[in-house]
């Protein structure tokens, strides 16, 4: 063992404060005031000491990006030795020490020995209740620029006025079904105020956008939504467990809240205005489109949480399954997608641990140490998932792009994630996997090895295969591959003899975009109904005249717009034809031969890929007419284990 004169000087200072694990200890930063000399350099002074977690102690804990690990690095002094931070932090430290008052604060960086393995598991396990004892978070978000105070000043303004007027408490269940102006049909008296308020806000917003005004990059410039910390995994802990949060870019604060409602509005805004401001002047309209593409780039999933944990401890958006997805899927769903950053892979998870709200949570055990690779990690958390009763965390094992040697049941979320056709899982549109709600259920699955046996049955094997569509929802429409698949869905539908006319006719329009659409001013899904069929008709229209495209269509256009966005959010997939007669979408790598499976539970029927050693690989999950609403299981069918590797 190192004897401490042996040790490097940063380890020197955490020798001297050993934490103890029982009582649980964190160690204060204590950030000396400038000092009161005139060098035009005041190096940064602080002093490390012990704190008992459920002391009452005062402090604020910090937020913020660490930046990559071969960025350029500032020194401190520290317990009287030189210690090494990155430039961002020297940077956020400069501008919160005081002119006169020594300042208490938490910083991971400095407080973890993040040499020691053994402690920095330890003390990631006490995240959740380290930033909930603190009496503030600050979010530092980098230095200022003329664009960002301009920001900050518009976000205090309007953000003040949205909760005024209380958009703070319009929750989801008002909003579902609003287009966005007409409140008429509100029943309760305190919302439809709230949401004439609101639809006043969004008139003006509309005709500053038609007079070409962009407030968007005002209020929300490239140069505040594209800083780092909107896209770092751990930041979404910090910020949701805060007692009281604050944004700080150089000298300027906003509040949580007031934030919060830009950034709703913006993306409430966004929405109605992409599929209802249309004046008729195609010159106008084009580049209301354009300003518009600023208002939907916000960042949703990272100022969301928050507001969900301290309105709904419950809340089923809280549970670690619809963490992940929220967080490891790419944004916006386009066909390049940005994902949420981690220094760690192993973050990906480990970082929402502390935001979950479910038992699923608690079995995982964060391990930083080498003994622990990243696979384990992901194995260890799909098997805690699995075992928990989430058998739709199958729909996100589709591999895209990524480089970890995981089985194909355990989603790798390093890769390159989308959302899955129909989206929310806690909504179950579909139930292909359940005959009734009380039937059906997948007993607790059997490990083996890189093995995992569910139970279900052998629908059919696919026969034929049609073109690929790979739009993702921010590209443009591409019509003559639209074409290709609505072609291809036809010409399936008339080979089969598995539907009689009506149910051909529905099959038509539904299977392009997954039987979902999309409504509202906040964009949700819900089944499919007539203005979708409309939608299609004018679709067809569309791909096959070139004249249409792009072009106003009338009482239909609203759905028209919907439908597109739907067809698109069926990334990645292709139309086939099942030896038996269905119809369906599944995975653009399926092959003929590939078997459809229903599995007991799921929402959605998958595809699985037969191995030379007899088990199944996992290839995706499918959208198979006629069997999505448990048709498969209530005739009698031969349920057994289907083993997958």
């Amino acid at each position: 063992m190192a004897t401490s004169s042996a040790l490097d000087p940063q380890q020197r200072v955490f020798s001297t404060l050993p934490l103890s694990k029982e009582p649980a200890e964190i160690r204060q930063l204590l950030l000396q005031p400038e000092p009161d000399n005139a060098d035009t350099e005041h190096p940064i002074v602080c002093s490390l000491r012990r704190l008992a977690l459920e002391d009452e102690a005062e402090y604020v804990a910090l937020s913020y990006v660490w930046g990559l690990p071969n960025s350029r690095t500032k020194s401190i002094t520290l317990n009287s030795h030189l210690f090494p931070i990155t430039e961002n932090l020297h940077e956020a430290l400069l501008h919160l020490r005081k002119a006169k008052d020594r300042r208490h604060l938490w910083i991971d960086a400095i407080c973890i020995n993040q040499s020691d393995a053994e402690e920095k598991t330890t003390q990631v396990q006490l995240m959740r209740h380290i930033y909930q004892k603190a009496s503030a978070v600050v979010i530092w978000l980098g230095p200022s620029t003329p664009a960002t105070d301009t920001a900050f000043e518009w976000i205090d303004k309007l953000g003040g006025g949205l909760l005024d007027i209380g958009l703070w408490d319009l929750g989801q269940d008002e909003l579902q079904g609003w287009d966005g102006v007409d409140c008429s049909t509100e029943p309760n008296p305190r919302i439809a105020k709230v949401k004439r308020d609101v639809s006043g806000y969004m008139q003006t917003f509309k005709q500053w956008v038609v007079e070409g005004k962009n407030p968007f990059s005002i209020v929300f410039p490239a140069d505040l939504k594209q800083r780092a910390w909107f896209t770092r995994a751990w930041c979404l802990q910090e910020l949701a467990n805060a007692r009281i949060a604050i944004f700080r870019c150089g000298d300027r604060e906003v509040e949580y809240t007031k934030l919060w409602a830009v950034v709703f509005f913006f993306n409430v805004f966004g929405t109605w205005a992409g599929r209802h401001l249309r004046t008729g002047n195609l010159e106008i309209d084009l580049r209301s489109m354009r300003i518009l593409e600023d208002a939907v780039d916000m960042p949703t999933v990272t100022i969301g949480l928050r507001r969900k944990k301290l309105k709904d401890l419950a809340h089923p958006d809280l549970r670690l399954k619809n963490l992940l997805i929220r967080v490891n899927t790419v944004k916006m769903f386009d066909s390049v997608g940005t994902q949420i950053k981690a220094t760690y892979p192993k973050d990906r998870v480990y970082a929402l641990l502390g935001i979950a709200n479910d038992p699923v949570a608690q079995e995982i055990v964060p391990d930083y140490s080498d003994a622990c690779s990243v696979e384990e990690a992901y194995i260890d958390t799909a098997k805690a998932l699995l075992r928990n009763g989430n058998i739709d965390i199958l729909m996100l094992c589709r591999k895209r792009g990524g480089s970890l040697a995981l089985p194909s049941w355990v989603p790798d979320w390093t890769a390159d994630n989308r959302e899955p056709w129909c989206g929310d899982m806690e909504k179950r549109w579909f139930s292909a996997g359940r005959a009734s709600e009380r039937g059906s259920v997948q007993p607790e699955p059997r490990f083996q090895d890189d093995r995992i046996e569910l139970r279900g049955c052998v629908v059919d094997s696919i026969a034929d295969l049609g073109a690929v569509w790979s739009r993702g929802i921010m590209d443009t429409f591409d019509y003559d591959a639209a074409r290709k698949v609505l072609e291809n869905i036809a010409t399936f539908l008339t080979r089969s003899s598995k539907y009689d006319d009506n149910q051909k006719a529905g099959a038509l329009w539904r299977i392009p975009i997954g039987d979902l659409e999309s409504g509202g001013v906040v964009n949700w899904p819900q089944r499919a109904t007539s203005p979708a069929k409309d939608a299609y008709d004018a679709m067809r229209q569309a791909v096959e005249d070139p004249a249409l495209r792009g072009k106003d269509h009338g009482s239909s256009h609203a759905a028209f717009i919907a439908y597109m966005g739907r067809m698109q959010r069926m990334y990645d997939s292709r139309p086939f034809l099942s030896k038996e007669g269905y119809v369906g979408l599944c995975p653009m790598e399926a092959e003929k031969e590939d078997v459809i499976v229903v599995i007991l539970g799921a929402q959605v029927p998958f595809v699985v890929r037969k191995r030379e050693d007899g088990a199944w690989r996992l290839v995706g999950e499918a959208h198979v007419s006629g069997i999505m609403d448990g048709e498969w299981l209530r005739e009698d069918r031969e349920i057994g284990g289907i083993v997958l590797r």
